[in-house]
């Protein structure tokens, strides 16, 4: 696997590991790699190994959901010179008012002057990487965020609703991606899953968001005015998985659905 390939896939060149670097990386990932769930309702096996990752996100030009694109780009940063782990996170269901069990989603560490909070995978997640540092808010186009330690865990809050929610919760515990392969399974394979049921596509722009939710397309500006249009107004799904998502070589299956 070449780390220059991957680079070349989101417009970045290789620099020194710094801070700056890693805001450059983190947020180009998010503008050019959308986030998507193709290959799971397309029925197309995901396998949490390195080199299929690397096939699917850099030379199909694809996208994926978080055990992939973070699985993959943590990958990339320890190439880079980072020093980077893996984490496990539970994340937060607003209508069980709950957490999901432990290693739903895969986050990243990575070590400079501090730990910094990197992901890639969350869809409208932040847009930088976030410090470790509990009660430091951060506010970017995605929203107003801050970390809290909660017991032995680390909390990924938003304002919203005029209000502190959790997204999601951590341990400092670095974990490999072969730990994620069961949860992996169920939203594969579990109607339960959010994943299963819908077809969803998520990419950040420099001004907003674009989110294909079915038949769908959500467009949404820097206040946060939505604009919904049905993709048959937009040439169809085949048209706009390519104009608006940037997606190359799709599931057999979603091309067929698609024309």
């Amino acid at each position: 696997m070449d780390s220059a390939h991957y680079l070349e896939r989101f417009g970045c060149k290789k620099e020194q590991p710094t801070l700056t670097y890693l805001r450059k990386l983190h947020q180009a990932h998010l503008q050019q790699v959308p986030f998507e769930n193709l290959s799971v309702i397309y029925r197309q096996p995901i396998e949490l190994k390195l080199p299929w990752l690397y096939q699917k996100i850099v030379f199909q030009q694809r996208g994926g959901f978080c055990f992939e694109l973070n699985g993959l780009f943590g990958w990339l940063l320890g190439e880079l010179g980072y020093s980077v782990n893996m984490i496990a996170a539970e994340v937060y269901d607003e209508k069980q008012k709950e957490f999901t069990p432990p290693f739903d989603h895969l986050a990243l560490l990575v070590n400079l002057d501090q730990p910094w909070l990197v992901d890639v995978g969350f869809g409208d997640g932040f847009r930088s990487p976030l410090p470790l540092l509990a009660g430091k808010e951060h506010t970017d186009i995605s929203g107003h965020y801050r970390l809290q330690k909660k017991d032995d865990y680390w909390q990924l809050e938003i304002f919203t609703q005029l209000q502190w929610l959790p997204q999601y919760r951590f341990q400092v515990v670095p974990v490999e991606l072969s730990d994620f392969a069961e949860r992996c399974h169920y939203h594969q394979s579990s109607y339960a899953s959010k994943f299963k049921r819908n077809l969803l596509c998520s990419r950040a722009l420099v001004d907003g968001r674009v989110t294909l939710n079915d038949t769908t397309l959500i467009s949404t500006n820097r206040q946060g005015t939505k604009v919904q249009t049905p993709v048959e107004q937009l040439g169809g799904l085949g048209a706009v998985f390519k104009e608006y998502f940037l997606l190359g070589v799709l599931p057999e299956s979603a091309i067929v659905s698609a024309s």
